[in-house]
């Protein structure tokens, strides 16, 4: 199994999953159609399932099913009712959001392995499946530390508090009993302050590999 990562962040989400058959399922399309182009194969993507409707997740949408392509979100996904897109299984959890929002269990059938999407959650639902997950990709969007010490606040920075922050991420998964085989941390925000936070060793306890997000950024499920 794939993963390559068109964008993450604010200005910007797309990431594309590749099994060994070249079955294709697109998360988000938040960036402009001929990025996302560039970066699958129309004949064999399945679908595009996205969590919410801000358009740094779903941009291009409208593009996506122009091309004949199946894209499902909050007007055809429930929480807790499994989808069958292709040679892919997706279960919508619910998120923390200010505006409707979805995560993802997805089972990649072909390969017999599980992905845990959530992205733009103050927290991940409780009901989660205290699984192993082959690959959790978890929003890691700011430093509630840095943040607090900003002396001027305004509408833009109170956007952080809808979404999930690095320590409370930690937490949750120090706190579950199975800890993802590869976590791969989403959504970072550079006023946030991430890099002076050091993801890269933050999280070497939380997981047997580690990759944090970043623009054409590709690496492999074994």
């Amino acid at each position: 199994m794939k993963i390559k990562i068109i964008n993450s962040g604010s200005d910007g989400n797309a990431y594309v999953v590749t099994d060994k058959n070249g079955s294709q399922l697109l998360i988000e399309c938040g960036v402009k159609i001929n990025q996302i182009i560039r970066n699958i194969k129309i004949d064999k993507l399945q679908g595009c399932i996205i969590s919410h409707e801000h358009k740094d997740h779903s941009l291009s949408k409208e593009n996506i099913i122009r091309y004949g392509i199946p894209v499902y979100d909050e007007s055809n996904l429930f929480a807790g009712k499994m989808e069958r897109i292709g040679d892919y299984k997706i279960l919508p959890i619910l998120s923390e959001h200010n505006v409707n929002c979805f995560g993802f269990i997805i089972s990649v059938v072909s390969e017999n392995k599980k992905i845990l999407f959530v992205t733009d959650s103050f927290s991940i639902d409780p009901k989660t499946p205290d699984i192993r997950y082959d690959l959790a990709m978890l929003e890691c969007n700011y430093s509630e530390e840095y943040v607090s010490k900003i002396k001027d606040m305004d509408n833009e920075d109170i956007g952080f508090y809808n979404h999930m922050s690095c320590e409370r991420l930690r937490s949750w998964l120090l706190n579950r009993q199975y800890k993802p085989k590869t976590l791969c941390l989403i959504h970072l925000s550079n006023r946030g302050n991430l890099g002076a936070y050091g993801l890269n060793n933050g999280f070497t306890d939380c997981c047997e590999e580690l990759y944090v997000a970043k623009k054409d950024m590709e690496f492999e499920i074994l």
